[in-house]
């Protein structure tokens, strides 16, 4: 009976291993079985009931208390009832009486962050990393913190290996990496100095010479966006340099991986007219593919034609977007695991392999993304783009993805598809609709009974500094428009004092490449949200909210505390917590819901 409750609980099926578990309780009951109350813990705990599961892996350590994995259970059945000062002190007897325990890392290190103390959970995913370099879990949770909280990175030696491996690594997007890695090596203060105030580089020759013997450095510019306006700047006074000087041919490494940031960033940088002309020469044979080609750039989009998908269709086909390589890949979840708490109880469980559709899939990299989560699924992605989705396909073979089907289909003929899926994802995409509520309204026909979608929307109030910027560079950027009006856009931007509103645009990683930039600050159409006009949409089309997704523990925290409101369902405390801190969804409002 044991051994069939340990299958099921592998398997997925909690409740039938409590039950098998609880048949075999009276036979071993007399002697004591640790691994019996322990397993029959992970099922409580897997069903949501953490006190009672606490209370087996206790029995369990009565037994036996050398039992590493459940102490470790105990913890994670101590933070699910809120107890993290518990938690936190049951894995570090874990790995105090067993540093080979991997799994007590990442998840000591999440407890740790939950309580904002992420200086100190970072060097347990540096160690963990060491020690297991080729651990999903320890490698994608030290990439999220570093991702989320860059500034509690110090300045160590031992940390640059890790980092330069992480960057090189194919199942690592090395963009969530880069404000981490620039604010580790800017500690350092030789470079510190070099860079100078704001990126001035009034040394570029020394610059040069340091950049080219660091190998962080070096991936850094070749594998990831600059994360703001500083190192921007640094660099492309750097590249400026090595052209003018003819000096190049003493760089080559750095040479190299400018032409790599040039290829990422699409040609967004600058080219003033004597760097134009000096790439003709055959000196600058080194330093040349680190510019755009400075022949006449296509044009961005159509010019007067007033059918906002057209234009938008045209956009896309010039700019596909976004421009990635990378995903950074976790330890699988499967289609119940990637729906959690959001999936209704009583809603029918998928006939055979989950279906997906990911209405307006870009360049593929969400889709990517949810294939990698979820093994289990087959995914449907489609968009009305077909450079976006040669783009997406040949993304998808590199990753050795074959769970994704793509296909030119308008989301508006979604029922076309003649299917229903068990979840729809479309996320950044209604609100460039003419009319977003009836493209998300078309969606409906092609959810499954008891599906659910997860819809990302720009919220208008996090979106305020972007739509201003906008005027900024309306004279700029008159259709038809062409790469050198975006580049003269973006030097405008860049251009502008610190303290300026509008400088809050930086804060974009899209600002730093061409296509991000013409996603971000040109685009053909956008109609953001605001939370009451979400409400409004749900109801019209009989939707339930579930909840938002993707919000930071720390804003969850906050939003109670300042509302003493615990119901993170409850849209109109939200509203009211969004008026108060306007960029809580800067990204995007995320969230689930499902017919009622």
């Amino acid at each position: 009976m044991h051994l069939a409750a340990a299958i099921a609980l592998a398997c997925g099926l909690p409740e039938l291993a409590l039950a098998r578990l609880d048949a075999a309780l009276p036979l071993v009951q007399a002697v004591g079985s640790a691994p019996l109350w322990n397993d029959r813990g992970r099922a409580l705990l897997a069903l949501g009931r953490a006190a009672s599961a606490a209370n087996d892996f206790r029995r369990a350590l009565a037994v036996d208390p050398g039992l590493v994995a459940t102490r470790f259970n105990l913890g994670a059945a101590l933070a699910a009832q809120g107890d993290l000062d518990a938690a936190i002190a049951q894995a570090r007897c874990c790995i105090a009486d067993a540093p080979e325990f991997a799994p007590a890392y990442p998840l000591l290190a999440s407890w740790l962050a939950d309580r904002g103390e992420h200086a100190a959970a970072l060097p347990l995913l540096f160690d963990a990393v060491r020690r297991w370099p080729a651990d999903l879990s320890v490698r994608s949770r030290l990439v999220d913190l570093l991702k989320s909280h860059p500034d509690a990175i110090v300045r160590s030696a031992d940390d640059e290996a890790p980092l330069v491996a992480l960057l090189r690594d194919a199942d690592v997007d090395a963009q969530q990496l880069t404000a981490a890695g620039w604010l580790q090596q800017a500690r350092d203060p030789g470079l510190a100095r070099l860079i100078g105030a704001d990126g001035h580089a009034e040394d570029p020759a020394a610059l040069a010479s340091l950049l080219n013997a660091r190998p962080l450095a070096l991936e850094l510019i070749s594998q990831g966006l600059p994360p703001n306006r500083t190192i921007e700047r640094m660099l492309s006074r750097v590249r400026r340099w090595l052209l003018l000087s003819n000096e190049s041919d003493r760089y080559p490494a750095l040479c190299r991986a400018l032409a790599a940031q040039c290829r990422l960033n699409g040609g967004a940088w600058p080219v003033p007219a004597d760097e134009a002309a000096h790439c003709r020469l055959d000196a600058a044979r080194s330093i040349c593919d680190a510019y755009p080609d400075i022949e006449p750039a296509h044009t961005a989009q159509g010019a007067e034609s007033g059918d906002v998908a057209a234009r938008l269709r045209a956009q896309y086909e010039a700019h596909a977007y976004p421009v990635w390589q990378r995903i950074t890949r976790r330890p699988p979840q499967g289609f119940a695991g990637f729906c959690g708490p959001f999936r209704h109880a009583s809603s029918p469980a998928p006939r055979g392999r989950p279906r997906i559709l990911v209405a307006g899939c870009g360049t593929g990299r969400h889709a990517a993304q949810l294939a990698s989560a979820m093994p289990d699924a087959d995914i449907v992605a489609i968009d009305v783009s077909t450079a976006s989705l040669r783009y997406a396909e040949a993304r998808a073979r590199a990753l050795g993805i074959s769970t994704i089907s793509f296909a030119c289909v308008d989301l508006h003929d979604a029922a076309s598809l003649g299917e229903a899926f068990d979840h729809i994802e479309c996320g950044g995409v209604l609100h460039h609709l003419a009319d977003p509520e009836a493209g998300w309204r078309a969606l409906m026909p092609a959810l499954a009974p008891g599906g659910t979608m997860r819809i990302g929307l720009y919220s208008a109030l996090a979106r305020r500094a972007v739509a201003a910027a906008r005027q900024r560079i309306a004279d700029l950027v008159v259709p038809p428009c062409d790469d050198d009006a975006l580049r003269a856009a973006r030097a405008r931007l860049l251009a502008l004092p610190h303290d300026d509103a509008l400088a809050s645009v930086w804060r974009y990683t899209d600002f730093y490449s061409l296509a991000g930039f013409r996603d971000l600050m040109v685009n053909e159409h956008e109609d953001p949200f605001d939370i009451p006009r979400i409400a409004s949409a749900l109801t019209a089309l009989g939707l339930v909210f579930l909840g938002f997704d993707q919000v930071d523990p720390d804003i969850h925290a906050c939003k109670r505390a300042l509302l003493a409101a615990d119901d993170d369902a409850d849209l109109a405390g939200w509203a009211a917590f969004e008026e108060i801190y306007p960029d809580t969804f800067r990204a995007m409002y995320q969230f689930w819901c499902r017919p009622a």
